[in-house]
């Protein structure tokens, strides 16, 4: 099950963050690095189901970049597009 979590981040921006328990993900989609991290950070929270991992709870946000940032790196057609769609 999850549940939607709303947040505002250091500035005011809302960020949607997703809470997950009992979360099941197929092992393929994880790199060895990341699971790396996994066991040595969270063994606790981890459920080795063969093929798949459990993991009993997490919350999960969407990576974005940020408006200012991503004003910085725009060029002028970039920029001019953003503004009149942020308004």
């Amino acid at each position: 099950c999850y549940r939607l979590v709303k947040e505002h981040d250091r500035v005011g921006r809302m960020a949607d963050t997703q809470e997950f328990e009992n979360f099941v993900i197929d092992k393929k989609r994880i790199s060895n690095d990341l699971m790396a991290i996994l066991e040595q950070e969270i063994p606790n929270k981890l459920e080795d189901l063969g093929d798949k991992l459990l993991i009993s709870h997490l919350y999960m946000e969407r990576r974005m970049t940020p408006l200012n940032i991503y004003m910085e790196q725009c060029d002028d057609k970039q920029l001019k597009a953003v503004v009149e769609d942020y308004g």
